[in-house]
């Protein structure tokens, strides 16, 4: 972290700041964008966190207290894990539900990317899913909108297309994301 310089415009005593590297950045090993800075293990700022934590969710043991990835809601004030009173088979569903989010997420960075770089189409339907999306982080909830799927495919070129859902998701990436839905309440196998 830099210190703010002084007056003179000399950096605070002990920091130097350090010119960004003129290399071009390596794609992430996940959704290949060079947008953003690499962390480790090849990944960018992005997908970095969301392998771990699947990394960490894969390694998780009840009986290993240890293992247990942060973040894992509890009840109370003693701390206890939602998980404590759960059977095995429920434990597992969970826990692979949370896998599944996470690697949903990292696929959606993925498809993100391949838009980008003009790899995949955009049909109406994505277009219109889009727009509902943002309507939906705007509104804080679900919301009711008409289905437009025929008019923007027969109103837009595929280019247009394009462009509007990067517009549209230049806004949406503005929103953190809300992370893991840990209100799935697993079935107790029968």
């Amino acid at each position: 972290m830099l210190l703010r310089p002084r007056a003179d415009g000399v950096p605070a005593a002990g920091k130097i700041k350090m010119a960004r590297s003129s290399k071009p950045r390596k794609a992430c090993a996940n959704c290949t964008t060079d947008d953003y800075a690499r962390l480790r293990r090849g990944y960018c700022e992005r997908c970095y966190p969301l392998s771990m934590r699947i990394e960490k969710l894969r390694a998780w043991e009840r009986s290993r207290p240890e293992t247990t990835p942060k973040g894992i809601p509890t009840w109370g004030r003693g701390g206890r894990l939602i998980t404590d009173n759960y059977t095995e088979e429920r434990f597992e569903s969970l826990r692979q539900s949370c896998i599944q989010q996470l690697e949903s997420r990292l696929d959606l960075l993925r498809r993100r990317e391949r838009i980008r770089r003009y790899e995949l189409p955009v049909p109406g339907y994505c277009l219109e899913q889009k727009l509902g999306e943002l309507l939906s982080l705007v509104l804080r909830r679900r919301a009711e909108y008409s289905r437009i799927a025929y008019f923007l495919t027969e109103t837009f070129t595929d280019e247009q297309r394009r462009i509007i859902y990067a517009l549209l998701e230049q806004i949406v990436e503005q929103v953190p994301w809300r992370g893991i839905n840990f209100s799935y309440d697993p079935p107790d196998p029968e």
